[in-house]
């Protein structure tokens, strides 16, 4: 069943990413990948905000991935539907996630200091936040 919502979330993602708005003569100066990674951000913050945990869970590795490789850049509006869902969230699991993600986004270097490889698979990309906020608390001297 996780994998249906996984599927579906991709799967929404790619046909947004294909799905070209005409452009108007007064609109010729704009970048078109700018309206597709504005519908984009858009449909990822819905699936943050979806009560389908499946979804949400999903929703968060993929932005991650979506901001990382396409975007370049964290985005504020996806930040803040992460933040939205790590206080909002009924689902410990899910809250954990976003929580993790919460953490990861909101440093300056967060998307780049994960290789490409660590973001193969949610289970990789999970550990590999979760190792790196370790590094970074034990680094900063909070330890006792």
């Amino acid at each position: 069943m996780k994998h249906f919502y996984t599927i579906l979330t991709v799967t929404a993602v790619f046909i947004s990413l294909l799905i070209s708005p005409k452009q108007s003569n007064a609109q010729h100066n704009t970048d078109p990948n700018s309206k597709r990674i504005e519908l984009i951000t858009t449909n990822f913050s819905e699936a943050l905000a979806s009560s389908n945990t499946g979804v949400a869970e999903s929703a968060l590795f993929h932005s991650v991935l979506f901001q990382r490789i396409i975007k370049g850049t964290s985005d504020q509006q996806l930040l803040e539907a992460v933040k939205k869902l790590y206080t909002n969230s009924k689902n410990d699991r899910v809250r954990h996630k976003a929580y993790l993600v919460n953490s990861l986004l909101s440093q300056p270097d967060g998307l780049d200091s994960l290789s490409i490889d660590q973001l193969t698979s949610e289970e990789t990309f999970y550990r590999a936040v979760g190792d790196l906020l370790t590094h970074r608390f034990i680094q900063s001297g909070h330890t006792e």
